[in-house]
């Protein structure tokens, strides 16, 4: 259709290339018996869509870790605290000099939490009276990634599953790409990008349970926040098969 509609064969591959229609861009090729048109544009738009996809990869696995860092460390201290208020006291750690300031501050805190309790309990109670603007801008911030913001753990998990849905998502769009670059003879700009997904899946797959354990991680002060992130479910990877076997790389198990 391209090809009919557009000046020329050259610039229907352009548009073929661009849009990443490798499929289209080969049989376009083929029709119209144009070899030159594989080195000038199809090959060179591979190699590039290839370097494009690794880089892409790679900075996901980053950003997976660094959030998943920070979600362990969170839940860590979360614990702690948790550890801390329920004894009232400092621990066996050698700071046991103060134990009734310690007790003390520990029921001013409780305190705070009941009132800071009672005050969101109120503002709830004025929540349907906001206008629908003001209930999405708050449910935006369930989403905020700020360190040290209210809504940092969920978010922090709304995250990682969005990064495990975009990976698992990109299998078929690379597939097509790395069968690409076999047709052209580009083996190691396939192969780097296959190998760049299957380590990011391979990596995620691996870390699921760090996030989704079997037992929930200890409960915030925060009912409403624990309830909301307990709705988060883990991601589903599928069962099919999407690595170019021709690059030579052993794909990880769909079933991890």
């Amino acid at each position: 259709m391209l090809a009919t509609y557009l000046s020329s064969e050259e610039d229907a591959l352009v548009e073929l290339v661009r849009g990443e229609h490798w499929n289209e861009a080969q049989l376009l090729c083929r029709k119209c018996s144009r070899a030159d048109l594989i080195e000038t544009h199809l090959r060179p738009g591979v190699v590039a869509a290839c370097a494009a996809a690794t880089e892409s990869f790679s900075s996901l696995e980053g950003m997976f870790e660094r959030h998943l860092a920070r979600l362990t460390s969170l839940r860590k201290a979360k614990a702690e605290r948790a550890r801390l208020i329920e004894l009232g006291v400092v621990g066996e750690d050698g700071l046991v000099g103060d134990v009734d300031l310690f007790s003390d501050t520990t029921s001013v805190r409780g305190s705070s939490v009941t009132s800071s309790r009672r005050s969101r309990s109120s503002a709830s109670s004025r929540t349907s009276a906001r206008s629908a603007k003001n209930r999405r801008k708050e449910k935006q911030k369930h989403f905020s990634l700020r360190e040290g913001g209210r809504f940092e753990e969920e978010a922090l998990v709304h995250e990682i599953k969005r990064l495990a849905t975009q990976a698992e998502s990109s299998c078929g769009k690379t597939r097509a790409l790395c069968l690409a670059a076999v047709a052209v003879g580009e083996f190691k700009s396939g192969r780097e990008a296959q190998s760049a997904l299957n380590s990011l899946l391979s990596r995620i797959k691996k870390l699921l349970l760090a996030v989704w354990p079997p037992k929930p991680p200890p409960e915030t002060l925060e009912e409403e926040i624990a309830v909301e992130i307990a709705k988060i479910t883990p991601p589903v990877f599928t069962k099919s098969s999407w690595m170019v076997s021709a690059l030579g790389v052993d794909e990880v198990s769909s079933s991890q």
